[in-house]
């Protein structure tokens, strides 16, 4: 598979972390000042290429992925500035992302590729070389008629390594009052247990799988 690394350098313009994927950073009381942006720089020279295959099964025929994202998280934090504010707050974000481009290529898969490696590790901050592990990678969907109130998501973490989520065809407003909501889903266990086999067509499935590019 083609690993897009001008595609994997691409920061995201717009990220639309929510959920699970949320990163909150706060900040210390009575402090309005909005955190500085964050140093990292893309490795310019990544080798170690990991396949994303998202796929649909029975899903609506306007369902599609608007993002996807591989997340890292700095291993050792000691090689960030120390914490000296009262509050015990961190103004430094010891996580970042990359954007993931999806290729569809067919009715109901999606393909995009990342590096394990994608983040150059250095002294970002006089205190050490940062090194970066991947936390998670995750993608975000939804469908013309339901882009007002709701959205799927899901994500694997590289002990997962995949995810498959069930929800309702009868897509519906989690609240009708005019904000968008993280739509519920099922995983494959509680699928199984809850949901008679005759009304499991009234159903469909989302699922995201990582791999490495030379399998394993």
């Amino acid at each position: 598979m083609d690993t897009n690394r001008s595609t994997l350098h691409r920061l995201p313009t717009r990220p639309r972390l929510h959920g699970l994927f949320v990163v909150t950073l706060a900040t210390a009381a009575g402090c309005s000042k909005e955190l500085p942006p964050p140093p990292y720089v893309a490795n310019p020279d990544p080798r170690d290429a990991h396949n994303v295959t998202l796929t649909l099964d029975n899903a609506p025929e306007d369902l599609r992925p608007t993002g996807a994202h591989v997340q890292y998280r700095i291993v050792d934090t000691r090689c960030m500035p120390p914490v000296t504010n009262f509050a015990g707050v961190r103004r430094e974000r010891a996580i970042h992302h990359l954007n993931i481009a999806l290729r569809r290529v067919d009715a109901t898969t999606y393909v995009g590729s990342y590096f394990a490696d994608g983040l150059l590790e250095k002294d970002y901050y006089g205190h050490g070389v940062c090194r970066w592990e991947v936390n998670l990678v995750g993608a975000f969907l939804d469908t013309e008629k339901t882009r007002s109130f709701t959205y799927f998501s899901l994500a694997v973490t590289p002990d997962m390594r995949r995810m498959k989520i069930f929800a309702d065809r009868s897509i519906r407003p989690l609240r009708n009052d005019g904000e968008k909501y993280r739509a519920s889903g099922w995983s494959e266990e509680q699928f199984a247990s809850r949901v008679p086999e005759a009304e499991t067509a009234n159903y469909f499935s989302y699922m995201l799988e990582i791999e490495p590019a030379g399998g394993g």
